[in-house]
């Protein structure tokens, strides 16, 4: 029937709309602690290394687009 379907369509885009609000969470602390870690790297040897070690360790070509030309503090 037509009401199961709109149930159906309602349920879904809840459920879309609650995906996208774990994933923008998920993506903002990726963005904190990212950014907190060159923070510290840019006073400990060790957290450097660390991120040094893992930005040459990047496979994927966008990964590692985003990482040329660019140098830690």
């Amino acid at each position: 029937p037509a009401h199961q379907g709109s149930q159906t369509e309602l349920y879904g885009r809840r459920d879309a709309r609650e995906a996208a609000r774990i994933r923008k969470g998920d993506t903002r602390r990726k963005i904190v602690i990212g950014a907190r870690m060159i923070e510290l790297a840019a006073n400990d040897p060790m957290v450097r290394n660390l991120l040094e070690r893992e930005i040459a360790a990047l496979t994927r070509d966008q990964d590692i687009k985003a990482f040329e030309g660019w140098t830690l503090p």
